[in-house]
């Protein structure tokens, strides 16, 4: 065992106890999974052995000035009710037993069987969907939004039911743990779930400082998100590889000629030249990739003959047969999704809530990225209403970041992002993998963490150097959150400055979300509601993130220990 990354000054032999008393199975941790493990029980011996002393996880400068301690068991948990504690420790102890985690949806539907639904949902309510959900009515939910404002968190509603649709109609869910899945049934589906945004939005608006969530595969079909996505890849590719050569090269006159000759295309002097001027967003005399994907629309790709949007010859380019194009039906869904966000951006932004659209797989994601670049354009103005999401643990993501934040900048509308880590990464391995395509995945979590930190340092300077920035780092890991704190002290922001923000997920990370409102930051929980029986997926996945020997719930269930200690158990 390597205690170089803690400290020699730490004892091999006072912290094997502690593994023993976390997870009775440490015999079998890899190396990753020990190494974790060993980082985070060595918190806990600093805690127990040391006095009690303050530790910051990540020092970014030889002299930090801004050290949070997160070990702080009557902080983390201090205002929660013996109960709630007592129901915590059990359902993440629980959680920890990944035989049962793995069979937990058998073991529901053998319950419902054997005991009926009303006593399934009723113990269901006193265990996991008290601990992870706010409640099923908007009383239950005003409660648990109350008690999470009166310590200084606020709430983002996210309405967590999903539906049970048969198999065969089902998208493929395999390797996702963290993210909520809608299965498409129809079009009066997506109405529905229209309005429960809009019921969401309504409920969150009455509160300062709020937000709400919403996913775009609820709102249309995915299948047609596909289609899109498949079009505007085509899109770009054909700058790269007929035009410039690499996104990160602008094109001259001479250059967009030659590019145009490559796929067949030649006009007239006059012609040619109001063309280039369309694409010159900048009349610099050049074309770059920003000004490339900003002037060719998703909406001059419908294969029928109206060019409403299509001006100067750009006909020639998007019907010329060098690019994919969407049917009628297509565009009608299309048009569909379109009003449906439009609806949902709008109310957003007259209430003044700030709406965080998700990210799904890489397969839908352009389609995703260019709907909140629209909803970006028309409803971040004034104020930072739509709020895009980063997934770092793909190999791009900081591309991707930068060109996002390039284009506000540009544009002069306000920039706004949730950061994630990322939640389909076994889906998307294994996908690539069929499809015999290199991995969107970055190769280690080290990676993902880098880019992670990276990205968190790049949206800091953003917010020093350009203002008109909003962004939510959404995120368990104390790294992360320890290295924000220090950047945002050591820059002079104060942790009460509108536009940086923290979440955590409702019944996980207290210890986090906790301490950060203690010390003013402004923190928010994911607050999932919804009938129990329709949250089901939700808890499950909950169940399987806890499970994970990578997580943070063996901390959490430590901590949560100590505080019951303190109170004696049942005080």
């Amino acid at each position: 065992v390597s205690t170089q990354s803690t400290g020699n000054h730490i004892k091999f032999n006072k912290m094997l106890p502690l593994i023993r008393n976390t997870n009775k199975n440490y015999r079998y941790l890899n190396q990753n999974q020990f190494q974790f493990q060993f980082q985070q029980l060595n918190l806990i011996y600093k805690n127990k052995y040391q006095n009690n002393r303050s530790f910051s996880s990540q020092k970014i400068n030889s002299n930090p000035t801004n050290t949070l301690s997160f070990l702080d068991s009557k902080v983390a948990y201090g205002s929660k009710t013996t109960h709630e504690l007592w129901r915590a420790f059990i359902v993440l102890k629980l959680c920890s037993f990944q035989t049962l985690v793995k069979n937990s949806g058998k073991l529901l539907k053998l319950s419902t069987s054997i005991f009926g639904k009303k006593i399934t949902n009723f113990i269901l309510k006193q265990t996991f969907f008290g601990h992870f959900c706010a409640g099923e009515t908007e009383a239950e939910i005003a409660i648990t939004v109350q008690q999470l404002k009166s310590i200084g968190i606020g709430s983002i509603l996210d309405y967590a039911a999903e539906s049970d649709v048969p198999q065969e109609n089902a998208r493929d869910r395999t390797g996702i743990i963290s993210a909520k899945t809608f299965d498409y049934l129809s079009e009066e589906d997506c109405e529905y779930n229209t309005n429960i945004f809009l019921d969401c939005i309504q409920k969150v608006g009455k509160h300062p400082d709020s937000f709400a969530a919403i996913k775009i595969t609820a709102l249309g079909k995915p299948e047609l998100l596909e289609r899109i996505s498949v079009v505007l890849i085509a899109i770009r590719k054909l700058f790269i590889e007929k035009f410039s050569g690499r996104s990160d090269h602008s094109i001259n006159k001479q250059d967009f000629k030659q590019g145009l000759l490559h796929i067949g295309i030649i006009l007239p002097d006059e012609d040619f030249d109001a063309l280039f001027n369309q694409f010159d967003k900048n009349k610099d005399n050049k074309i770059d990739y920003i000004e490339w994907t900003k002037t060719i629309r998703i909406e001059d790709m419908i294969s029928k003959k109206i060019f409403a949007k299509s001006k100067n010859n750009l006909s020639s380019i998007t019907h010329g047969g060098a690019l994919p194009l969407l049917d009628e039906i297509d565009s009608k869904l299309f048009e569909n999704l379109v009003n449906r966000l439009n609806t949902i951006a709008l109310a957003a932004a007259k209430a003044k809530v700030r709406l965080m659209i998700d990210a799904e797989q890489t397969y839908l994601q352009p389609a995703i990225d260019n709907f909140v670049f629209d909803l970006q354009r028309q409803y971040n103005r004034d104020f930072p209403a739509i709020f895009n999401t980063y997934q770092c643990y793909l190999k791009y993501s900081q591309q991707h970041l930068n060109n996002d934040i390039e284009r506000a900048k540009r544009d002069g509308f306000w920039f706004a992002g949730k950061l994630v880590r990322g939640a389909y990464m076994i889906q998307e391995r294994k996908r690539a993998q069929e499809r015999n395509e290199p991995s969107p995945i970055c190769e280690t979590i080290e990676d993902t963490h880098n880019n992670y930190n990276q990205s968190i340092q790049t949206l800091i300077n953003h917010f020093i150097n350009f203002g008109k920035t909003n962004f939510l780092l959404a995120t368990h890991n104390q790294n992360s959150i320890c290295l924000a704190t220090e950047l945002m002290n050591k820059n002079n922001i104060s942790a009460q400055s509108d536009g940086i923000y923290f979440g955590q997920l409702l019944g996980m990370a207290d210890h986090l979300s906790n301490t950060l409102g203690k010390n003013n930051y402004k923190v928010f929980k994911y607050v999932p509601y919804g009938p129990i029986e329709l949250t089901i997926p939700y808890l499950l996945r909950r169940a399987q993130e806890n499970s994970s020997l990578t997580g943070n719930s063996t901390i959490e269930r430590q901590m949560i220990w100590e505080e019951l200690k303190r109170r004696k158990f049942f005080f």
